[in-house]
């Protein structure tokens, strides 16, 4: 996935970064500690 343009590979990044944020959310619900187990 190369972009082309400055804009392009703005875009890419603001991608990505919802995709980590979407991460992020899921790697914090299974966390331990979280819950008692």
């Amino acid at each position: 996935m190369k972009a082309k343009t400055l804009e392009e590979a703005r875009e890419d990044m603001e991608t990505l970064r919802g995709y980590i944020h979407d991460l992020a959310e899921d790697a914090r619900q299974i966390q331990p500690g979280e819950d008692d187990e």
